[in-house]
């Protein structure tokens, strides 16, 4: 109706103007060239040409009428929407109410139960309160009872603290531990990768202490009985190539200097010797380095693998530890094993006695000290226990005394034996 309307009130356009005179000349050209000539058509094209055709009229007043029907259509339409969506908001609104009581009075409702709860609980707390205080009165006097039976029991070991500002003769008790040579037992567990290296004999494991690689032996003049022997008990290969492993599980004990005389680049020295059908030494095949103390300043101890090099130990030689593994990286044929062993600490208090007990008199030692007090104190006195255990060694021979050179010795062990020679034993 709106395109009706429009093309009654535009102006009117020539017939050749439009798309319809466009395609009648296209259909006029397609029959011409297919029939030829049309006389008619021809008449027909000059009599309209120029002219004006008038294809239909309409009344002011009906389009007026028509556009305001239109209008009023469209007005409608748009109240109908905007009916609708006035639904919609009312209907989202009346959701919205509805959910917002029901949370309201869910809410409502667990506080109510909440309340309920706790005045239940309450209510239990206070009949309950009687019995619990009972029961924590009796945990309080029983916790108070057991700290004073511990308060007894410290008071009968230490005493009570009492302050003094008389001072009287005292005891102290002194510790020689760090005095008294430690021993190291090294329990050889097996010796791996011989094979036929080795021929078949019989085998003992020596180990001796140098005060640094590459230096002096370290031994004591005067060394106290023992029950381990400094050499090891002889053990059997047979050299065969399926010889891989050789089991030793002997012990060797090393007595080292006390805790401090102990210096950090001290080293063990371990020989594997080959002995004859006698038991006597035939020639040194194989040695191994350790050392003495580990980085904390403490006696080496646990396990360890030690690689073992062919013939005897050679101090000019090998003075540092990494020309031990340099020898093997340059010379493969120069390693011989590798040796399995344990270190373990023997205990100070079996090496002699380690505590004393020295009376002073604390007053008379401190007299120097105090303006006006003449000070008298004799030389402190030993105790007779003490006085034995400083007696016991010297009567036995085992008090170890520095020899000229200022290094302690170690003299034969308790079974009779003695260091190998490294003359006897082949070393030049």
């Amino acid at each position: 109706e709106e395109d009706e309307i429009r093309a009654a009130t535009l102006p009117r356009r020539r017939w050749d103007d439009t798309a319809d005179a466009r395609e009648v000349q296209e259909s006029r050209a397609v029959i011409k060239r297919a029939y030829g000539s049309i006389n008619h058509l021809v008449t027909f094209e000059a009599e309209a040409k120029g002219t004006r055709l008038r294809i239909g009229s309409l009344p002011r007043h009906e389009a007026e009428r028509r556009v305001a029907l239109l209008r009023e259509k469209r007005q409608k339409d748009k109240d109908a929407i905007r009916a609708v969506f006035d639904g919609q908001q009312r209907d989202i609104a009346a959701r919205e109410r509805s959910a917002r009581d029901r949370v309201l009075a869910t809410r409502d409702q667990h506080e109510a139960e909440l309340r309920q709860t706790e005045q239940r609980i309450a209510e239990d707390l206070s009949l309950a309160r009687p019995s619990l205080r009972r029961i924590f009165q009796k945990r309080k006097e029983a916790f108070e009872a057991m700290i004073a039976r511990e308060d007894a029991d410290i008071r009968q070991v230490y005493g009570s603290l009492n302050a003094s500002l008389r001072y009287e003769p005292s005891e102290i008790l002194i510790s020689t531990a760090r005095r008294v040579p430690q021993h190291l037992t090294i329990t050889a567990v097996c010796a791996r990768g011989v094979k036929d290296k080795l021929p078949r004999a019989r085998y003992c494991l020596a180990a001796y202490l140098l005060d640094e690689i590459g230096g002096a032996v370290m031994h004591f003049s005067q060394q106290s009985t023992s029950s381990n022997p400094v050499l090891s008990r002889p053990f059997l290969h047979k050299g065969r190539f399926s010889d891989f492993d050789l089991p030793i599980h002997q012990e060797v004990e090393v007595v080292c200097p006390a805790p401090r005389h102990a210096r950090s680049p001290m080293t063990l020295i371990l020989e594997m010797y080959q002995l004859n059908t006698n038991g006597h030494f035939v020639r040194a095949v194989g040695w191994s380095a350790l050392p003495m103390m580990d980085g904390r300043r403490e006696y080496v101890h646990g396990p360890f693998k030690l690689p073992m090099i062919k013939g005897y130990y050679n101090g000019a030689k090998f003075d540092r530890y990494y020309k031990i593994e340099r020898a093997i990286a340059l010379n493969l044929d120069s390693w011989l094993c590798n040796l399995y062993l344990t270190v373990s600490r023997r205990p100070s208090e079996a090496c002699g006695p380690i505590h004393a007990t020295v009376g002073v008199d604390v007053a008379d030692a401190i007299a120097p000290l105090v303006p006006g007090k003449p000070a008298s104190a004799p030389a402190p006195a030993l105790e007779p226990s003490l006085e034995a255990a400083a007696t016991e060694p010297e009567s036995k021979g085992t008090k170890p005394g520095p020899d000229k050179s200022g290094k302690p010795e170690l003299g034969p062990d308790k079974s009779g034996k003695s260091e190998p020679d490294p003359d006897k034993s082949g070393k030049s």
